[in-house]
């Protein structure tokens, strides 16, 4: 309950709080973008939870794949107050140390539109794990994610949303 607790409290970092690194007057960053975006709330507050925020609000480039809140929700995350407990209250402390990691799995270094991506046939993200990716030249694919809406340009990145969240491979795989 502790931690729980102490997530809460690093989530009433307002919107404000996280806005953008970028050099140039007006730009968006990966974060701003992310908070500006009512499909992101469940990850702009597991990001902020787990303190990444200003790590992907500097002028260093990410790529990002980004899971919507319904993405998180089929895997068990929910917003349950306004304030929001990012996590669901259910979750093991197995589990809940799992999420800094599950976050990394969805971010690379380099700015990286789908295609460049998809140009090749895996990527290594920030967790050192690598994902597959695959594509048609219509649709793209995360792992099993399919990238709904690519190449949104941010100043120090791209995100590209995703309809699900990456779960990392286990060390058994």
């Amino acid at each position: 309950m502790k931690k729980i607790m102490a997530l809460a409290a690093g989530l009433v970092i307002s919107g404000s709080a996280l806005a953008g690194n970028c050099k140039s007057e007006g730009a968006a960053s990966i974060v701003d973008i992310a908070v500006n975006d009512d499909r992101f709330e469940i990850l702009v507050q597991a990001v902020t939870a787990f303190g990444l925020a200003n790590d992907l609000n500097t002028n260093r480039n990410f790529t990002v794949f980004a899971p919507t809140d319904d993405a998180f929700k089929a895997i068990g995350f929910a917003i349950e107050t306004e304030l929001g407990d990012v996590l669901n209250p259910e979750l093991t402390d197995e589990q809940l140390s799992a999420v800094p990691n599950i976050l990394l799995y969805h971010v690379a270094y380099g700015s990286r539109d789908s295609e460049e991506i998809f140009a090749k046939d895996k990527m290594q993200m920030l967790n050192k794990a690598f994902v597959e990716l695959d594509s048609d030249g219509v649709s793209f694919n995360v792992n099993d994610a399919q990238v709904l809406i690519p190449d949104i340009e941010a100043c120090n990145g791209y995100v590209h949303v995703i309809d699900s969240v990456l779960l990392p491979p286990t060390e058994e795989s």
